[in-house]
């Protein structure tokens, strides 16, 4: 599997219910760590914007919660008005979706495609479709719908200029 940031994996894909919280349980990897660092995800500088390519290397390992929290620590420090803000929320909203299936939470999962698939599709319309952010928007949404839809395998991620 290709990886897109130097930053190591998780020593566990963290699972809400069943495995220690990464920050607040003091079993977890990350309690009493700071935060997680982020840059904001901008055009001209998504290839070196580590949270964003972490985020990609956690999603694509099927590390769904960490995916999260590291898309959502970038778009914390990303101008909302930017239409790389509503990639991040899709992103974010994709890895939780993949998440609630495995916790076997299909009208969660459902719900959360929908969002996510919306503001693809949206930045699919508003970037003359194509690939925004190493991102091909419309192939992304496509296999998160089909995966989802037929229990299979999450999308994978593949970046490209």
């Amino acid at each position: 599997m290709s990886r897109y940031s130097r930053r190591a994996l998780p020593p566990y894909r963290h699972r809400p219910g069943q495995t220690p919280h990464p920050e607040r349980d003091p079993a977890g990897y990350r309690y009493g760590r700071p935060e997680l660092d982020a840059a904001p995800l901008e055009e001209g500088g998504w290839q070196t914007n580590d949270a964003y390519l972490h985020g990609v290397d956690l999603f694509n390992a099927l590390y769904f919660w960490e995916a999260h929290a590291a898309w959502e620590a970038a778009w914390n420090v990303t101008p909302r008005d930017a239409p790389a803000s509503l990639l991040l929320q899709a992103l974010v909203q994709l890895a939780a979706a993949f998440l609630k299936r495995e916790l076997e939470t299909p009208a969660g999962a459902s719900k959360l495609l929908g969002r996510a698939a919306e503001k693809l599709s949206a930045l699919e319309t508003a970037t003359g479709g194509g690939r925004y952010l190493g991102i091909d928007l419309a192939r992304l949404r496509r296999e998160a719908e089909a995966g989802l839809a037929s229990g299979q395998p999450s999308p994978r991620i593949e970046l490209s200029a």
